[in-house]
């Protein structure tokens, strides 16, 4: 059963399953988000984007809410520390759909979410990490969805910003993307 694209509440529901479907399936395009976060400028190096590819191991819908696992040891601990702002990106090529979800971003690090998370992991996962004092859940608390269906004669987008007295999901942006820029 496909969703219909046209109403709200459903393309939101099609987007949380596939995400979740994503979470548990690593032949599935969403396991593999890219996530985008922000290098910490110095007093000669201006901040700059940065992307990385993780690993999506948890999701909630209700929550809105997605997380990844780190070691406290990477760059991109340092980014959400000083910026604690990211984007998920997600691309399902089967389907010709792309997903970017942005939001703040919670660092659990030798907490009780953290050490519950690592109690799950196999000892072959253990060592990725390095201990469990270095092992982060870094969840990303969704703000905004983009979401984009490449048709092969057309091309349907919705985006969705939450505010707190906003009713989940929000009354979607509909309307026709603009089409690129031709390179200059």
């Amino acid at each position: 059963m496909s969703a219909d694209f046209s109403q709200p509440q459903q393309l939101h529901q099609h987007i949380w399953a596939m995400i979740i479907a994503g979470c548990a399936d690593p032949a599935n395009d969403l396991h593999w988000p890219m996530l985008a976060s922000t290098t910490v400028a110095s007093e000669h190096v201006a901040a700059e984007p940065n992307v990385r590819t993780v690993v999506l191991r948890a999701a909630s819908e209700e929550g809105r809410w997605l997380e990844c696992h780190s070691a406290m040891q990477t760059g991109k601990i340092a980014e959400l520390q000083a910026q604690p702002i990211a984007m998920m990106a997600f691309n399902d090529r089967p389907s010709r759909q792309q997903l970017r979800l942005k939001g703040e971003v919670s660092i659990h690090n030798n907490d009780a979410h953290a050490k519950q998370i690592w109690a799950t992991l196999s000892a072959r996962q253990h060592p990725e990490y390095g201990s469990i004092e270095q092992f982060a859940v870094l969840r990303l608390h969704v703000q905004s969805i983009d979401w984009l269906r490449l048709g092969k004669t057309d091309t349907t987008g919705f985006a969705w910003n939450i505010r707190p007295a906003m009713a989940w999901p929000p009354a979607p942006q509909p309307g026709p993307r603009p089409p690129p820029s031709p390179a200059t």
